[in-house]
C-alpha cells in the first residue's frame, strides 16, 4: 500500500508537468547573438579610384583636393544561436534617399561595398551610402540587428588638401625633413609626397571627428622599387608594411586600422636596401 501511495504521487507530479508548465528551452529562447563592428574597414590591397573633379567647380586645380573618388570598404561580422544555425541580411543606408541596397537571408558573413566621399556640395539629394544595418536571425524566426558607420568617409591628400563627406574626421599630416613632392596624373590628385630617406617620418593626426572610434587607412604608390616603412599608433609599433608590387599601381590602401579619433598614426621609412623609396599618396578617415 505504501508503494502504490508513491506511485500514485509521482505520477501526479509528471501530469502536472506535461500540462501546466512549457519545456524549458521553449520558454527561454532568446533572440541570436550578433557581433558588428562600429565602422566599415578601408579593404586593403584595392585601389582608390581615379579623381572626378567636382563637377560644379568651373576653377577646379590639380592639388587643391577637390575631387571625389570612390574606396572598397567592408563589413564583417558573426553570430550565433544555441538551437541551430543563423542567417543574415543587410540594408545600405544612404544621407538623403533613405534605404539603397540590401542582401538577405543566407550565411555571408562580410559585405563588400563601394563608398564615395562625394558630398554632393551641387545641390541635389545624397544618394551616398552612410552606413549599413545587419540583421541576424535563427531557425524560429527571431531577429536582431546591429547598426555599422562608416559609409561617409574623408580622403586628405599628401598636401593636407581635402574634398569629403563632412560626416567624418579629417587628417592631418606632418612630414619630418626627407620628403618632397613628386606629380603624376596617375596619384590622386594629381601629386605624392615621397621621400627614400632612412627614419623619415610622417605623423598623421585627426580633427573634426564624428566619432569617437573610426577607421584610418594609408594610400600609397606600390611598385617593384617601393620598399618598408613602420607603423606606429601612439609611440608603439604596430605594423611594418611592404608597398613591394610586380607592377606599378598607384593609389593603393596598403593598411587600414580601426583607431580613437585621439589617436596619433606615424609611419617611418625603413629605407629598404635597393627599394627605398615609399609614397603617400593621401589619409582615409570614416
Amino acid at each position: 500500500m505504501k508503494v502504490r501511495g508513491r506511485a500514485v504521487a509521482i505520477a501526479a507530479v509528471l501530469m502536472v508537468g506535461a500540462v501546466g508548465v512549457a519545456p524549458a528551452q521553449a520558454a527561454g529562447d532568446a533572440p541570436p547573438a550578433l557581433t558588428a563592428p562600429a565602422r566599415s574597414s578601408f579593404v586593403v590591397g584595392s585601389q582608390v579610384s581615379g579623381d572626378t573633379p567636382v563637377p560644379c567647380d568651373d576653377a577646379w586645380q590639380a592639388g587643391r583636393g577637390e575631387v571625389w573618388v570612390t574606396v572598397q570598404q567592408s563589413v564583417a561580422w558573426s553570430g550565433s544561436d544555441d538551437n541551430g544555425p543563423v542567417t543574415y541580411s543587410w540594408v545600405e543606408n544612404t544621407k538623403g534617399w533613405g534605404p539603397g541596397a540590401e542582401g538577405g537571408q543566407t550565411s555571408a558573413t562580410t559585405l563588400v561595398r563601394t563608398t564615395t566621399d562625394a558630398n554632393q556640395e551641387c545641390g541635389g539629394g545624397s544618394w551616398m551610402p552612410s552606413d549599413w544595418d545587419v540583421t541576424a536571425t535563427d531557425t524560429a524566426g527571431q531577429s536582431v540587428t546591429e547598426n555599422v558607420g562608416g559609409g561617409l568617409f574623408s580622403f586628405t591628400q599628401n598636401n593636407n588638401a581635402a574634398d569629403d563627406s563632412h560626416y567624418a574626421a579629417r587628417a592631418a599630416i606632418g612630414y619630418s625633413s626627407g620628403w618632397r613632392t613628386a606629380t603624376c596624373g596617375c596619384w590622386s590628385d594629381g601629386s605624392v609626397t615621397r621621400t627614400a630617406q632612412k627614419g623619415a617620418a610622417a605623423t598623421i593626426t585627426f580633427t573634426d571627428a564624428r566619432a569617437a572610434d573610426m577607421h584610418v587607412g594609408l594610400v600609397m604608390h606600390t611598385g617593384p622599387a617601393r620598399g618598408k616603412f613602420q607603423v606606429l599608433v601612439n609611440g608603439v609599433k604596430v605594423a611594418t608594411v611592404d608597398t613591394y608590387a610586380a607592377t606599378d599601381q598607384p593609389r593603393t590602401i596598403v593598411w587600414q586600422r580601426a583607431i580613437k579619433a585621439t589617436d596619433t598614426v606615424k609611419i617611418v621609412n625603413l629605407a629598404t636596401p635597393g627599394r627605398s623609396r615609399i609614397d603617400l599618396d593621401g589619409v582615409l578617415t570614416n
